[in-house]
Formats: C-alpha cells, sequence, structure tokens
C-alpha cells in the first residue's frame, strides 16, 4: 500500500524508467555535494581560524622585536649621553656619601665636584656598573631612556627649611652667660 511518489507515477504512465533513474541518480548527487561541501565549509573554516592565529602571533612577535630595538636604542642614546655629558676629572681626596639599594656608597671626588654636588647642579648615575657625574639637567632625559637607571642628586636646604624653632621666644634683657 505503502507506494513511493515514484512508482505511483509509473503505474499511471506520466513518467518512463529513466526519468525515475536520473531523478535518483540527482537525488543522490546533490545529497553527496551537500555532505562534501560540508566538510569543505569546515576545512574552509579551520584554515581561516589557524590564519587569523598565525596573523595574531606574528603580530605579537613583531611588537616584541619592536620593543626590544626601541630599547636598543634608549640604551644606546643612553651611553652616548653618559660618553659625551659626564664629568672626567672627578678623582679627589673628598669623600661623598649616598644610599643606592639601602646602602651606603662612597665616590672619592675633587673639592669642586664635592661643592656641585652638594649644591645639586651634579648627580650621580648608575650605568652599566659605574656610577657616573653628570649635569643634573640631564635627569630627565636619563629617566625618560630609562626609568630603572638609578640616579641621585642632593637637595641643597632651601632657608625655608632653615626655621629658627626658639623665634618665638623672646629673650630677656638681663640674661648673663
Amino acid at each position: 500500500m505503502t507506494n513511493s511518489l515514484q512508482d505511483q507515477l509509473l503505474k499511471t504512465g506520466l513518467v518512463n524508467k529513466t526519468q525515475v533513474s536520473k531523478a535518483h541518480k540527482a537525488k543522490h548527487k546533490k545529497a553527496r555535494q551537500s555532505k562534501g561541501r560540508g566538510d569543505a565549509d569546515q576545512k574552509a573554516i579551520l584554515a581561516e581560524q589557524s590564519r587569523q592565529q598565525k596573523i595574531a602571533r606574528d603580530r605579537d612577535l613583531n611588537q616584541e622585536v619592536v620593543t626590544k630595538q626601541k630599547r636598543k636604542a634608549a640604551l644606546a642614546e643612553l651611553r652616548q649621553l653618559f660618553d659625551t655629558q659626564s664629568v672626567a676629572d672627578s678623582a679627589g681626596e673628598i669623600a661623598f656619601n649616598f644610599q643606592h639599594k639601602r646602602k651606603i656608597k662612597q665616590l672619592n671626588v675633587s673639592n669642586d665636584v664635592h661643592a656641585r654636588l652638594v649644591a645639586g647642579r651634579l648627580a650621580i648615575a648608575h650605568f652599566e656598573g659605574k656610577y657616573r657625574l653628570i649635569p643634573a639637567s640631564l635627569l630627565e632625559k636619563v629617566r625618560q631612556r630609562d626609568a630603572n637607571c638609578f640616579t641621585f642628586v642632593a637637595m641643597p636646604d632651601s632657608p625655608a627649611d632653615a626655621v629658627d624653632e626658639y623665634g618665638n621666644y623672646e629673650v630677656p634683657d638681663d640674661l648673663t652667660w
């Protein structure tokens, strides 16, 4: 009782056997193509995802290379600044003490250099394992190129800091020493 549409059309004579077989082949061919297309679509999606991952990985690697190049250029600029701007004849007999990494360090300097260090016109920078004396005006350039570079500059006592603690007290006139 359950005859397919094709069988019913054949019995009524509306179609012949060749037309039925062509329709059957076309149906199977379409099914195979859609099945293959699904695999192809899946492969295309996977290929696109791997391409996007490769682009992201290449971008990250490129960013690392650029960062390393910038760091190398900044170190070269610092080296050039220290070579050209550092005070050359700083050796002397006077000891100048300063703190670096919670330790007291000492540099022997001349009278002139000691006076300039105390006044805050010279600064001390630690670069490539050496302490170098540079003009205090270069500190900002050094800090821009390497924020981790140790720098020390003495802050001279200003007159505002030297407040007379006993200025409000009157000295009696009859005080004898």
